[in-house]
């Protein structure tokens, strides 16, 4: 038999072809503080760190200042470089600071503050900024800082106080109809996006390239063809036929859309194809099953010598999980550690579930995932919920009770126990490791009714058809209230198997 074709390029050049996930950053062209004497030149230092994103330098030359030096400017400044890079809880400590030294914020304080507030989900202190904004006349009169508190109710999941603050503007501007698009968007509203979309289009309010790829995600998430189609005209009437960010919006419409074709089509005619257009299009192929074109565009991507990141290499190995071509996984694990990235979790967790998948499918046993968990630990320091699903899978795959303990001893120190996906994981583990006792007891403590069915599919599966089995999880059932999973179960099992006096006593006594 033939080999197949190798999926990787020999010569593929790593520094190259590989985006890191954080760029370095120069700081050649900033002037060391020590050598800023002037409380301007201070200023220029500060502004210059914290747009740079180098906020502990940005801090360090902030602290130096002597306080009357500090001015509005200088607090903004700080603040922004906060909100923007993160932590973006410092820029509201920091607003608290400065409301102590009796300064009077403006509208640039309160849309960064605003901005802060959104990045860490505090609707109550978006609240007593709202308040305060308003007390000092800006909220109405300043567009820039409503449209900020627009977009802190939203991210906040406050959509009533959004309305509410959009309503109240007397001409909102095309900020203000995005905010609000994208709001919708956010909190799953996609109907009343699609609505305000079209209101927007009927006052004639000139859409831009982020508003229209709003308007793309609502009818994407509602399976709306017929308006997908009629937005990509409307973006090639507005003159954004060409924009790349749309392009790869439309790129994921068809995809979403099962619409292949007119996905290819669409790619085929980019001038400019980013990495984000390679990423989109491998993984909708491989959302959609087409794993072959996946893997075509994924080797086309590495002979070329394009960019590839962690979103690339995850997404082929889910690909190539799923067809089992194990060959084509290793190729991939050597290139990612080449590239430094067999650090990075949603990497780790995809080779490890391709490695048990193998193990699993070929009934061997792998240590790979193992020396992998080691590594992982080692580099990290802690372990996430993917990562530790995975290796519970290899534990229930390789009847490996002791290394299961283990890693639940390990969760319960990092008070893991709580997450679904996690406990669903150890339910499956010790079913299929023949523990009952330990397998019912995390499968009591369960209260969410879509976990119940999850973590009970995973102790029949350990158990296949064993009716005590099954009887003792319809009992649990009834005792929590849950009658349909109860009869789902009933159906399982034949009529001298079901006690169904116990079945009816038990909905009587609810």
């Amino acid at each position: 038999m033939a080999l197949p074709p190798p999926l990787l390029p020999r010569s593929s050049c790593i520094s190259r072809s590989v985006t890191h996930g954080t760029p370095h950053k120069s700081v050649k062209t900033i002037p060391d503080a020590r050598t800023a004497s002037s409380a301007t030149a201070e200023h220029s230092l500060l502004r210059a760190h914290a747009r740079a994103g180098r906020m502990q330098p940005a801090r360090q030359v902030f602290e130096a200042m002597l306080p009357l030096d500090r001015s509005l400017v200088a607090w903004t400044a700080i603040m922004s470089g906060y909100a923007t890079h993160g932590p973006a809880s410092e820029a509201l400590v920091l607003f608290l600071r400065m409301m102590d030294w009796s300064l009077r914020p403006d509208g640039f304080v309160f849309s960064v503050v605003l901005r802060a507030c959104a990045a860490v989900g505090s609707l109550r202190f978006g609240r007593q900024i709202h308040c305060a904004a308003a007390k000092m006349g800006y909220v109405g009169s300043d567009l820039f800082v409503t449209n900020g508190l627009l977009t802190m109710y939203a991210s906040c999941q406050s959509l009533s106080c959004a309305e509410k603050v959009f309503n109240g503007i007397a001409v909102p501007d095309l900020v203000s109809w995005t905010s609000m698009l994208s709001g919708y968007t956010e909190n799953g509203c996609h109907m009343e996006a699609l609505m305000l979309f079209l209101e927007m289009a009927h006052a004639s309010i000139g859409c831009d390239a982020f508003s229209l790829s709003v308007a793309l995600r609502a009818a994407s998430s509602l399976a709306n063809r017929s308006l997908g189609h009629q937005l990509h005209c409307c973006i090639i009437k507005s003159g954004f036929s060409k924009s790349g960010f749309l392009e790869n919006c439309l790129i994921e419409f068809y995809g979403r859309s099962t619409e292949l074709h007119l996905m290819q089509k669409v790619f085929d005619s980019m001038d400019d194809k980013d990495l984000v257009s390679s990423n989109t299009i491998i993984q909708c192929y491989a959302a959609n099953m087409c794993d072959e074109q996946a893997l075509s565009h994924f080797r086309a991507m590495m002979f070329e010598g394009s960019e590839c990141d962690e979103f690339t290499l995850g997404s082929i190995l889910h690909v190539v999980t799923r067809i089992g071509a194990i060959h084509y996984g290793m190729e991939i694990h050597g290139y990612l550690i080449r590239a430094g990235l067999d650090s990075d979790k949603h990497v780790m967790s995809a080779l490890m579930d391709m490695y048990v998948n193998s193990a699993t499918l070929h009934k061997i046993q792998c240590m790979v995932p193992l020396r992998m968990l080691r590594y992982y630990l080692l580099v990290q320091g802690k372990l996430d919920q993917f990562i530790l699903a995975s290796s519970l899978r290899l534990c229930a795959s390789d009847l490996d009770l002791a290394a299961g303990r283990m890693l639940h001893a390990y969760i319960l120190k990092l008070n893991m126990n709580a997450d679904p996906f996690v406990t669903s994981s150890l339910v499956d583990m010790y079913a299929k490791c023949g523990s009952l006792e330990e397998s019912h007891l995390l499968f009591s403590t369960t209260r969410d009714p879509g976990a119940m069915e999850i973590h009970g599919n995973s102790i029949r599966n350990g158990y296949g058809t064993n009716a005590s089995v099954v009887q003792n999880l319809i009992r649990f059932y009834l005792r929590q209230g849950q009658f349909q999973h109860a009869l789902n179960l009933c159906l399982s099992l034949s009529n001298h198997e079901i006690s169904w006096g116990a079945l009816v006593k038990a909905f009587c006594s609810r």
